[in-house]
């Protein structure tokens, strides 16, 4: 791979950013959810999924991340919370821990 574009520090500032983003919103639609009128749309009365993906299309683009690491661990890994999905992942044949943006980062750029 050739040398990223974002340093590591950078993109687990932004990979935070986005688990704080998604903390808030769930806190939010926890409050809706329970002293609100009960108007959800699929359960969320809150979230902005538009900047989520241009942030994640972002990272992948930045770090040449074409099988979508990136979003797998955001959104099926939770932000590595899952153990189920981030604990270890095979691929190519070698094992990796992926539970951490910065095992994320140390993966993609060594690829």
């Amino acid at each position: 791979m050739t040398k990223p574009i974002i340093t590591k520090e950078h993109f687990v500032a932004c990979i935070e950013t986005l688990r704080e983003a998604d903390d808030m919103a769930r806190r939010i639609n926890a409050v809706v959810r329970d002293y609100g009128r009960g108007d959800f749309i699929d359960g969320y009365a809150f979230s902005d999924t538009d900047t989520e993906t241009k942030l994640l299309e972002t990272l992948e683009i930045a770090l040449g991340d074409k099988d979508h690491w990136i979003s797998w661990f955001c959104i099926e890994a939770d932000y590595g919370r899952d153990p189920e999905f981030a604990a270890t992942v095979s691929w190519k044949g070698e094992n990796y821990n992926l539970a951490t943006p910065e095992a994320l980062y140390d993966f993609l750029t060594q690829q």
